[in-house]
């Protein structure tokens, strides 16, 4: 599926539609896990200008409670070059934003982003592999996290920080 973002808009869908398609997907749950095999392309590119050149967009993760800003973690991303764009995982705990970079990939290559939270442990694992390179393991890792909310939700693609998307944005992402 490809995920289109238009020019001028943060998510692809209303705030409305975004409510309802991500529907409350835990309600005391032990752990949750979600696997997308994600590309981006030419129509993937963006650039942000003067300070919001460092806003990280985001591509899904979930959400603990009320309010993302509370308890949330999610893959990150940012273009470094126009053939390189930057992984970082990105979370709120308590209301603190952290941002690890994790790695770098490659446009036009399939790559599986997976990501589960374990609840007794409070901890978010991130795994990426590159899908076209035999599943090589680029990315595994871990980070405490989230004290656990009765809810959560799971978050959508998101592009920009303050700004939205300067240009119509395109990402195939495809949940596995």
């Amino acid at each position: 599926m490809i995920v289109k973002i238009k020019k001028g808009k943060h998510s692809p869908l209303l705030l409305f539609k975004r409510l309802f398609s991500s529907i409350i997907i835990f309600l005391f749950k032990k752990e949750y896990k979600l696997s997308y095999i994600v590309r981006f392309t030419d129509k993937s590119f963006f650039q942000f200008e003067g300070y919001d050149v460092f806003d990280y967009s985001k591509i899904f993760g979930f959400s603990f409670g009320h309010h993302i800003k509370n308890e949330s973690f999610r893959f990150g991303f940012r273009m470094i070059t126009d053939d390189k764009i930057q992984i970082s995982s990105y979370s709120y705990v308590k209301e603190k934003r952290y941002v690890e970079k994790l790695c770098e990939i490659d446009y036009n290559k399939n790559y599986l982003f997976k990501t589960h939270y374990i609840k007794k442990d409070k901890t978010v694992y991130y795994k990426i592999l590159d899908m076209t390179n035999n599943n090589n393991l680029i990315v595994d890792t871990f980070e405490k996290v989230c004290s656990y909310k009765w809810f959560g939700y799971k978050l959508l693609p998101y592009i920009g920080g303050n700004n939205p998307a300067p240009k119509n944005v395109e990402i195939y992402m495809k949940n596995i």
